[in-house]
């Protein structure tokens, strides 16, 4: 993958040491964050990984000790053919949409999932699947108590712990948080570390060097906390994605009509079973078709579906996208003309509604540099692909730490499973 010659010992460890600490401030962000008051706690940890990445790049590029692999050239090939057509096709189609800080903070958001080549590039003497194993191991067993604490007491129990944000709305839907920003974050971290804890089970059974400290009784423990924890949260996306994952995994049938009916037969039982009243929801969803109009009050419609509906309506209008930075996420929220877009938020509930306005086409080009990032040669990297695809219709996606923390764990541990560390 990424080859040099280490910098010197003392740089090593205190680069190794603050990325460490890096990773445990982004995982612990939200409540660290809530302690102090402060919402963007984890941009201080995610600027420093940054930072970090950059020097060693720079170093090792100077004394020409950096070697790539020809797999990363063309991924960095991609990445750079998709930046360059979404921004290239914006300034021709809709120029007056571009503002360079909100083209800048959307594109660093896409691809921070980048950012766990960084624990690679400080030190590859380092086990790093099993520091994540036992700090996300530690984190989840603390979620698991507040999550129980939360269906007991209320979702209000984190502001008795010392979290000083408002948490009212989510009290008042009875949706928990975990020691994160509301249910479907907590959902999604606790989905991607069962499927981590998947694969390192896997790992073990195979006798991989990097997985050699790993108890599998105590690993089997976790899986179960971690299972919990996807239940507890109410997320309905992340509980079909874990029904889904478990289905592809346990049947050994591995083509496209397997997996089709694996969807959909997860999605029966959750429904059939009534889990968190999803009956009413998909219920609610379908009364929406064929219902809208310009006269409808939003405060009748499930609001990503609303979104959704016009995320439709702009693509059709503008297959090439909007650009980046114009609709659907934070990014937008400081462009200026990004007001004079007919039915604009700066929030759509969803990853894929948002890249479907910004992107247009190119999303696929974006969806395929994910998977070409985890490709392994040693694992099955398309049903995690296909769970992340599944995810980003409900879920903010990059744009919440704990996204891009589940998507780090499982990137570098397929790493791990090709190189067969």
């Amino acid at each position: 993958m990424l080859r040099y010659n280490r910098i010197g010992i003392n740089d090593s460890l205190f680069s190794t040491a603050l990325l460490k600490l890096c990773f445990i401030m982004i995982i612990w962000s939200y409540y660290f964050g809530g302690l102090l008051n402060f919402r963007y706690f984890e941009l201080i940890p995610l600027l420093t990984c940054a930072l970090i990445s950059l020097i060693y790049l720079i170093v090792y590029f100077l004394r020409g000790t950096l070697e790539v692999e020809s797999k990363y050239l063309y991924l960095f090939s991609l990445i750079f053919t998709h930046l360059f057509l979404v921004i290239v096709f914006s300034l021709f189609n809709n120029s007056e949409l571009f503002y360079f800080p909100s083209v800048f903070y959307e594109s660093y958001k896409l691809y921070l999932f980048l950012f766990f080549f960084s624990f690679i590039l400080v030190s590859k003497e380092v086990n790093w699947v099993f520091f994540f194993y036992k700090v996300v191991s530690f984190f989840m067993v603390a979620n698991l108590f507040v999550l129980i604490a939360q269906h007991i007491f209320g979702v209000s129990f984190v502001n008795l712990i010392g979290v000083k944000y408002d948490v009212s709305f989510y009290n008042l839907r009875g949706r928990p948080t975990g020691l994160t920003l509301n249910a479907n974050v907590i959902g999604s971290l606790s989905l991607s570390f069962y499927i981590f804890l998947h694969y390192l089970k896997e790992a073990v059974k195979r006798g991989y060097k990097y997985a050699s400290k790993i108890n599998l009784n105590w690993l089997s423990i976790m899986q179960l906390i971690t299972f919990i924890c996807v239940v507890l949260s109410s997320s309905k996306a992340s509980l079909l994605c874990l029904v889904f994952f478990y289905f592809l995994n346990t049947v050994n049938l591995k083509n496209a009509t397997y997996i089709i009916i694996s969807f959909f037969l997860s999605m029966f039982l959750i429904y059939y079973l009534n889990i968190y009243d999803i009956q009413i929801k998909l219920e609610s969803y379908l009364g929406y078709s064929g219902w809208f109009n310009d006269n409808i009050d939003i405060r009748f419609v499930e609001g990503r579906v609303f979104y959704w509906y016009h995320a439709v309506n702009i693509f059709s209008d503008n297959i090439f996208g909007l650009g980046f930075g114009t609709w659907g996420d934070f990014s937008s929220s400081f462009n200026p003309a990004s007001i004079t877009i007919p039915s604009y938020n700066d929030s759509s509930d969803s990853a894929l509604s948002h890249y479907l306005v910004e992107q247009g086409v190119f999303t696929i080009l974006y969806l395929f540099i994910l998977l070409f990032t985890l490709k392994s040669k040693n694992v099955n990297v398309t049903f995690y692909w296909l769970i992340l695809v599944i995810l980003f219709f409900s879920n903010s996606g990059f744009s919440q730490p704990m996204f891009y923390i589940g998507f780090w764990i499982n990137a570098l541990q397929f790493h791990y499973y090709r190189t067969k560390q």
